[in-house]
């Protein structure tokens, strides 16, 4: 097939670049995969974004011959590399993709993303940067993740979005996947696979979260990922990492407990919707599992189900079906031993939100009890509480300009929420 240039455009208009771009056709190999990548020629490949712009060039030493090498440097805008490919109705019934790949020793990851031709369909799934020998990775279907509101999950019933409808392969990282340090690695191989087997999915007998509150009370060491968007993170808190929720969570157990081996880690991240923070879960807990995580999102996947007018019967069933995804994600990759605490939503500080995300609560509560986690209404019923008694202004960071901020807690409505949320540890 000729070559021909492809222009790199900055998204959202990358699904035309990359229908533009050379698509080989994918041969049956004797397996009953589906070849689309041997890794041979760089040509199909190419960079859509970043400053500087990532490098592709041919690997010498592949899995098996040559292979596709990647270099992104160090940048904080988001990156990506990949190609044009095209689903058919053979890819349905399969059970999703694999490729060879190699790290270059790093501790970052890279997003494996597919994405349909509009662009308005974006799958993720992480992959670690740290292992310098080549190993083959299987991916199935499910384990993509839907990045935006548009797309429904893979195997969903009457879903939007199927493997036939794939129509770009990249490999990068998104405004989320931060920090963005140089890193290398390379692909080769890639198939789409007829049978990839599911993990189980460890399911406790009891609900909430005994096991770490055992070892809370025996003076054991215990670790807690705070999971969560800027609420979480501690927008505009001064010293938020001392004065955001977390921290001060974890100043409140040692004390409660009386022992200074409670460690709760801030993995919160400004503008991550849930579903973003389930792409992130290999990260945030996969290489070494903690004892408990903390899950607090709402106010992003809102907006998002807003801005394409979801009635609020299919707001709730999103958030319900997103929340018992992280339940099961987590069970899977820790094996069993993290538990989960959702947390209510808290209120916004303006009246439209002060019941914006009771929903959001609501299926916390029911998902908590489908799939027997732990749950928390304190830290929402304490801000609906200190609203009415007329409390704004010690509760929400005041901007520059002199206006509320209706979202983020200040100070003080930080430590509201710690001091609420220590009474799920009794």
């Amino acid at each position: 097939m000729p070559s021909r240039t492809c222009r790199r455009f900055a998204s959202p208009v990358l699904a035309a670049c990359i229908l533009a771009c050379p698509i080989p056709h994918a041969v049956r190999a004797a397996d009953e995969s589906i070849l689309i990548d041997d890794g041979e020629n760089a040509g199909p490949w190419r960079a859509y974004s970043g400053k500087p712009m990532p490098e592709i060039s041919r690997g010498e030493a592949g899995h098996g011959g040559a292979a596709i090498k990647v270099t992104f440097a160090e940048s904080g805008a988001a990156q990506f590399v990949g190609r044009g490919v095209k689903g058919s109705e053979a890819w349905d019934p399969m059970d999703g993709i694999s490729f060879w790949f190699k790290g270059d020793g790093s501790d970052g990851f890279v997003a494996v993303s597919l994405i349909d031709d509009s662009y308005t369909k974006r799958y993720a799934a992480l992959v670690s940067l740290k292992t310098k020998d080549w190993r083959q990775v299987k991916l199935r279907w499910d384990d993509f993740v839907p990045e935006v509101v548009s797309a429904d999950w893979f195997g969903q019933k009457d879903g939007n979005m199927k493997p036939s409808l794939v129509r770009a392969l990249w490999f990068g990282r998104w405004f989320y996947n931060r920090p963005w340090s140089a890193c290398a690695f390379e692909i080769d191989d890639v198939r789409i696979e007829p049978k990839i087997d599911a993990p189980s999915t460890p399911v406790p007998e009891a609900g909430g979260f005994p096991r770490t509150l055992a070892k809370l009370k025996a003076k054991q060491p215990v670790v807690i990922v705070a999971l969560g968007d800027s609420i979480t993170y501690g927008t505009h808190v001064p010293e938020r990492e001392k004065n955001a929720y977390p921290a001060l969570l974890q100043d409140l157990l040692r004390k409660k407990f009386g022992y200074e081996g409670v460690t709760v880690l801030n993995k919160g991240i400004g503008g991550l919707e849930t579903r973003q923070g389930i792409v992130l879960l290999p990260r945030e807990i996969g290489e070494a599992p903690p004892d408990l995580v903390t899950v607090h999102f709402g106010y992003n996947d809102l907006s998002s189900m807003l801005e394409k007018r979801l009635s609020p019967e299919d707001c709730a069933a999103l958030a319900g079906r997103n929340l018992r995804q992280l339940i099961s994600r987590v069970r899977v990759l820790s094996g069993g031993r993290t538990e989960i605490l959702l947390v209510a939503t808290i209120p916004g500080a303006d009246e439209a939100r002060h019941h914006a995300m009771d929903f959001f609560g609501e299926q916390g509560r029911a998902t908590a009890e489908e799939l027997k986690c732990g749950f928390s209404a304190a830290p929402r019923t304490a801000f609906q509480e200190a609203l009415k008694a007329g409390k704004l202004e010690s509760l929400f960071v005041k901007l520059d300009g002199g206006e509320r901020d209706v979202a983020h807690p200040n100070s003080d409505g930080q430590r509201l929420f710690a001091e609420a949320l220590l009474h799920s540890f009794e």
